[in-house]
């Protein structure tokens, strides 16, 4: 997919930024000045047609409004070049970059996310479409960053072994180096499921607590169910089958690993009691627990009329977080997102009042499962207030 040369006109059907009809049995052209709005239903997909010659490149974004999409890229004589499917969910882009190593038609396939994914509206729009030379200008300023980086990084990488599992009595000086300097490392997430990478992070989460003092364990994980296992991570008590519960709803994805950082930390916490170390989710769905803690802090504090207009509330809240588990359609309404926000500003101004009548545990329980509930909501909704959908 990637040459040298291009020089031809990208072609696309205009829409105008109103909805339009489509036609699901033609290929719709697109040109350089395509920017165009329409919405697309389940089981739907709309095809777009670019014809660039050998060394052409272009640039396509794929603005999702409501609905995840696909967007498939087949080459001229039908070969699929790249699947594009961003961890941008319903709301953000989906950027496609063609580089023609052919002359002919390449096809944009756009359809929603999974068989029983919701209808909803996107955009598409021509950022860039480039000439031959101008193609080739980019990729070697491409190449040039990719050898500024190498360059880089060499002096401060290591070889891992296969198994991506660290010796416990290897020191591993760039590692050092980059922990002395900072509070928060990022171990990346370039897979959910093989066993070397998920090893390695393991291994190398270790290490920073064994070596360098680093306390706190954030995975992607439903922030509420951790704190249900927070009691048995830090020793404080048996595995339970309420606990036993939570630990298999939680984890869906790297199970045996996350099994055993659980198990680690516990062992280190009970050697450890005023030196534990934390393991912490990040994210707010899987919000049973949260919904329960306000529903029963809302009649403890505020009585049954704020719980008759919380009900509704609690319930549109429950499906949606049903839906995150299957990638479905989590959508919260305007009015659900600006109740909770209204309810977390309710906690802050009447805290003193609330501590002194609750006590300082059940309000910081409350407060905090209204905020989790508030980023989750803050996160699905179709509201126009939102600043950005940013689910962790």
């Amino acid at each position: 997919m990637h040459t040298a040369t291009l020089n031809s006109i990208l072609t696309i059907i205009f829409f105008a930024t109103t909805l339009a009809p489509f036609d699901l049995n033609a290929q719709q052209t697109i040109t350089r000045s395509t920017k165009l709005a329409t919405n697309i239903k389940t089981g739907e997909s709309h095809e777009y047609r670019l014809n660039l010659n050998r060394g052409e490149s272009a640039e396509v974004v794929v603005g999702q409004r409501g609905v995840d999409v696909i967007v498939e890229l087949r080459s001229p004589a039908g070969r699929i070049l790249d699947v594009i499917d961003g961890p941008t969910g319903r709301t953000g882009d989906e950027i496609v970059e063609i580089i023609a190593a052919e002359r002919g038609n390449y096809v944009l396939i756009v359809r929603p996310f999974g068989r029983g994914a919701a209808s909803g509206d996107y955009e598409l729009e021509v950022r860039a479409l480039r000439g031959a030379r101008e193609t080739e200008q980019m990729l070697q300023t491409r190449r040039g960053s990719r050898d500024a980086a190498t360059a880089w990084l060499r002096p401060r990488s290591t070889a891992i072994p296969p198994t991506g599992l660290i010796a416990r009595n290897r020191r591993i000086p760039s590692l050092d180096a980059l922990a002395r300097s900072s509070r928060v490392i990022g171990l990346g997430e370039a897979t959910h499921g093989s066993r070397e990478i998920n090893d390695l992070r393991f291994s190398v989460s270790r290490y920073l607590i064994e070596h360098h003092g680093y306390r706190v364990i954030a995975i992607e994980a439903s922030a509420a169910t951790l704190e249900l296992l927070a009691p048995y991570v830090n020793g404080d008590a048996e595995l339970t089958p309420d606990i036993s519960r939570s630990m298999e709803s939680e984890i869906w994805i790297g199970k045996r690993i996350r099994g055993e950082v659980y198990r680690w930390a516990r062992e280190w916490n009970k050697r450890h009691s005023r030196d534990r170390v934390r393991v912490i989710g990040v994210d707010p769905q899987g919000s049973a627990a949260p919904l329960r803690t306000l529903r029963d802090f809302l009649e403890r504090a505020y009585g049954d009329e704020l719980v008759k207009r919380w009900t509704p509330v609690e319930i549109e809240l429950a499906a949606a977080d049903q839906q995150t588990f299957v990638f479905g359609y989590s959508g919260v309404s305007t009015t659900t997102r600006q109740f909770l926000m209204h309810i977390v500003a309710m906690f802050d101004i009447d805290a003193p009042i609330l501590r002194s009548r609750f006590g300082d545990e059940a309000v910081e329980s409350a407060i905090n499962a209204a905020r989790i509930l508030a980023e989750f909501s803050d996160f699905n909704s179709d509201s126009s207030g939102v600043i950005s959908h940013s689910r962790d």
